[in-house]
């Protein structure tokens, strides 16, 4: 499943920051397409965040039961207040642990890029080390999770008094598997529910504006500085001079002349369009269009393979691999 996607790709365009956030979202992650501009298995990451949730709100209501109970037997307000402070840290935990566990996740995704696209070994060696290092937020985000869970074991026995083993088990499971969805599920189905809704708001506002006549968002519109082009080499032979890649024809391939062809884009070139382009390809020269595609991919969130973030390069569309 491709999501969050939109309406009229050939004149709309999600903002910067939106660009940006979909580096946060579930890729692929393979060999020769990890993915930048799409979110796969959202429907998965969704259901597994929901079941967090239901436990979620089932240690809430157990720390808040236990210490009402507490309450009408001993007449003190300390147990309410107390379950209210746990409460208050274990959803801080939670939020900050998601929250740093997936902040790095955007330069993972660049460098999976990068790492492909890369023709200067030591620049290669060095995204490989990176790439297979845990960061110190990666860390510390797995560890405020874990001490979330810490937290409402601790409620369940104290303020419910809970001596049944076999009862404390099960929800020490559960506690524990809410570590595990929010660590890899839960952080990116958030950034992709927002992602969603942020793009969804953008497109409406545009398509109002764009019925109506009416000066659209200039963030959010495709203008002749979105087009991309890039020239690239293959050995492959199509039957055709040119190539689709989307239904609205804004991503096309041209064979310029023999093995020099010219990748076209205007506005995002989401992987999905590569898929389409690969299916039309040689397989015997398909990584050609795939370094190709992931180039400009790069060049479309500012990264310049081997050469990392240039903003001026972006001003100049028109790139080919001499240039790189």
């Amino acid at each position: 499943m491709q999501h969050p996607y939109y309406p009229n790709p050939d004149k709309f365009k999600p903002n910067g920051a939106s660009i940006n956030a979909w580096l946060k979202t579930r890729k692929n992650n393979s060999s020769n397409k990890p993915g930048i501009f799409e979110t796969v298995d959202y429907q998965r990451d969704r259901n597994w965040s929901v079941a967090s949730i239901l436990i979620e709100l089932a240690a809430f209501l157990f720390t808040f039961y236990g210490a009402y109970l507490q309450y009408k037997v001993n007449g003190y307000i300390f147990p309410l207040i107390a379950a209210l402070i746990v409460v208050i840290l274990f959803i801080l935990f939670d939020v900050l642990g998601i929250m740093l566990h997936g902040h790095d996740k955007p330069k993972r995704v660049l460098d999976r890029s990068e790492f492909i696209v890369t023709q200067n070994p030591q620049i290669k060696k060095v995204i490989y080390e990176r790439l297979k290092e845990t960061t110190w937020r990666e860390f510390l985000g797995f560890m405020l999770l874990t001490l979330s869970a810490i937290l409402k074991i601790f409620a369940l026995y104290f303020f419910l008094q809970m001596t049944n083993v076999q009862i404390l088990i099960v929800f020490t499971i559960l506690y524990l598997l809410v570590i595990y969805i929010h660590s890899y599920h839960t952080v990116y189905w958030w950034p992709a529910k927002k992602l969603m809704n942020s793009i969804k708001k953008q497109s409406d506002n545009f398509q109002e504006y764009h019925k109506q006549n009416l000066p659209t968002n200039i963030n959010n519109t495709i203008d002749a500085g979105d087009h991309w082009s890039y020239s690239f080499t293959s050995k492959c032979k199509l039957s055709e001079n040119r190539i689709e890649g989307s239904s609205e024809g804004r991503v096309n391939v041209v064979n310029i002349d023999g093995n020099n062809y010219l990748l076209n884009c205007t506005g995002l070139l989401w992987d999905e369009n590569i898929v389409s382009l690969v299916g039309q390809w040689e397989k015997e020269y398909v990584n050609d269009l795939i370094h190709a595609c992931i180039t400009v991919q790069l060049l479309q969130v500012n990264v310049i393979a081997g050469g990392g973030a240039d903003g001026a390069s972006i001003i100049d569309k028109t790139i080919g691999e001499s240039d790189k």
